[in-house]
């Protein structure tokens, strides 16, 4: 069971640097301005709620 949850950590640790590293790429890329908002809503929610599943995993 804790291999389960490590390898479930892992993989969220995974997703959330993906996240995190494409929002600072369109950053340096200027292409924050061009998005929808309710495209880097979507963006920041989704690593938020990993970051959540990580600290409670």
């Amino acid at each position: 069971m804790a291999n389960i949850n490590a390898n479930a950590a892992s993989s969220l640790q995974s997703q959330l640097n993906r996240n995190i590293s494409r929002l600072y790429q369109r950053f340096l890329a200027g292409d924050i301005e061009s998005l929808e908002l309710s495209d880097l809503l979507d963006d920041l929610i989704g690593t938020h709620a990993i970051h959540e599943a990580l600290e409670s995993a």
